[in-house]
């Protein structure tokens, strides 16, 4: 949920406030507009990247042994 919201923070924000970033300039470029062309696709190349790596994460984890998975020890 976390990776949720931050996406759909920061397109919101830097499309709401584009006005306001254009005042800024970062690398040559208004901020809108670098926000636009390159930053938000960073961005978001960058939570797909977490997401993987937590998904990793996930499916790498032991998973607990249940009594189903013991079998028949009897013979």
């Amino acid at each position: 949920m976390i990776l949720l919201f931050s996406w759909f923070m920061t397109t919101f924000f830097s499309l709401f406030f584009a006005r306001e970033l254009d005042q800024l300039i970062l690398f040559g470029w208004s901020l809108s507009f670098y926000m636009a062309a390159q930053g938000l696709t960073i961005l978001y190349v960058l939570i797909l990247g977490i997401y993987s790596f937590y998904m990793w994460r996930i499916e790498e984890a032991p998973t607990p042994v249940t009594l189903s998975d013991v079998g028949d020890k009897s013979a």
